[in-house]
């Protein structure tokens, strides 16, 4: 609840007024938000790992290692499949957004690289690590799942979106919470839900969804 509080009132105060001064132009908006995320977003990991590291499912130097099993390659490839086959009956076609690596073009460094991986670290490698700890995998995992829901709110509330994007984004994100931890908990690795995450990012803002 205190790190919810914290990206609330960092949120409203980027997006309200820090973005909107003439100061800062547009076009880094993006790179103010993604060192801004990456610096509160590690570091609540870090101490997530080092603080708890007695309680942890997962020690520290296990975290991230090579167990890739079939699950993985299986979830992944479905997800690149639908994401693709989404925006071709989308668009009616596969267009990509013009300059995805330019400053000018896009957010992309923040939204499809930082939210993967500083996510993954604070909520499948430190808050569901705990958990596992403490409940069954189904139990941390519905809990983990609603607290990845809940830290995705504070955006909801500064940037303009009616009934039917809350409907949606809160649906996506829970059902997506919940294929992160699974896969987490199943190959005993943090890479797969990093690199799941970052290619759901990745395509939905290069696709323009």
């Amino acid at each position: 609840m205190i790190f919810w509080l914290i990206w609330f009132l960092i949120q409203t105060i980027l997006y309200s007024y820090i973005l909107k001064n003439d100061f800062f132009p547009n076009s880094y908006g993006f790179i103010i938000n993604f060192l801004i995320k990456g610096v509160v977003w590690s570091s609540l990991g870090l101490i997530l790992l080092f603080r708890f590291r007695q309680q942890l499912k997962l020690p520290i130097n296990k975290l991230f290692n090579r167990n890739f099993p079939l699950p993985f390659w299986i979830i992944l490839f479905a997800i690149i499949i639908y994401l693709l086959g989404s925006a071709y009956l989308y668009s009616h076609g596969l267009s990509i957004i013009k300059h995805p690596f330019t400053v000018n073009g896009s957010q992309f460094l923040g939204i499809t690289i930082g939210a993967g991986v500083f996510e993954e670290l604070v909520f499948r490698g430190g808050y569901m690590n705990i958990l596992l700890t403490k409940l069954t995998t189904w139990k941390a995992n519905f809990i983990q799942m609603l607290m990845f829901l809940l830290i995705h709110l504070p955006i909801y509330f500064v940037t303009p979106m009616n009934i039917l994007g809350w409907v949606n984004n809160i649906a996506t994100v829970s059902i997506l919470g919940l294929v992160f931890g699974w896969i987490f908990a199943r190959t005993k690795n943090l890479w797969p839900s990093i690199i799941i995450h970052c290619v759901w990012d990745t395509l939905t803002f290069l696709f323009l969804f």
